[in-house]
């Protein structure tokens, strides 16, 4: 699949059988796709909002607000030693992460950036809940390279920026936190400042 525009133009996708422990899909799955674009919409109530995976390039996901999600908001899971995959998050509201009923432990993310090139600005991740001994965090970036995280707002979350893992050049700036454990976990990530 190459070369689409999902506009939601304001409507909605939810689930219909949001009971805990029950199989529940992605709004939208983005798989080995290029140049897609997800926009001005919501998502509710599913195991993850927007998922891209495997060889993916040139996603963009703008103005959507992905709440009551199980597993994660927006996640980019990409193949490890592959630096083609990219996507742009930029607009979005994600909050109400819950794993409540998905397991013992359970660890929930509002927006996962794996083993890809990201950009993710003028975001608002809030409200994560992991079950267990388990972690939450508002952004985490693992094995990223060459990623821009800009002028986001974070909060009530373990974590609010975490990045981690084998990638490299993941800069953070102006990124603001309230209510998390660790406000910055930066392993190989470089603060360009103005983040609180």
């Amino acid at each position: 699949m190459r070369n689409m525009t999902i506009d939601l133009n304001g409507f909605s996708i939810f689930s219909t059988n949001p009971a805990s422990g029950s199989s529940s899909p992605a709004g939208v799955r983005i798989s080995e796709a290029t140049n897609i674009v997800i926009r001005n919409g919501q998502f509710y109530g599913l195991d993850r909002g927007v998922r891209a995976e495997g060889l993916f390039y040139g996603i963009v996901v703008e103005n959507v607000h992905v709440h009551n999600m199980t597993r994660a908001g927006i996640e980019a899971d990409g193949i490890a030693g592959n630096a083609l995959q990219t996507i742009t998050i930029r607009d979005c509201i994600i909050e109400d992460v819950k794993g409540t009923g998905e397991g013992a432990s359970v660890s929930v993310d509002g927006i996962v950036l794996l083993n890809c090139t990201g950009v993710v600005r003028n975001c608002v991740v809030r409200h994560l809940t992991p079950v267990g001994t388990s972690s939450s965090s508002c952004i985490s970036a693992l094995s990223a390279t060459n990623t821009f995280i800009d002028n986001n707002y974070l909060s009530q979350a373990l974590n609010g920026i975490n990045i981690t893992g084998g990638g490299t050049r993941v800069y953070y700036r102006n990124n603001l936190t309230s209510g998390c454990t660790t406000p910055f976990s930066s392993i190989g990530g470089v603060d360009r400042g103005g983040n609180f």
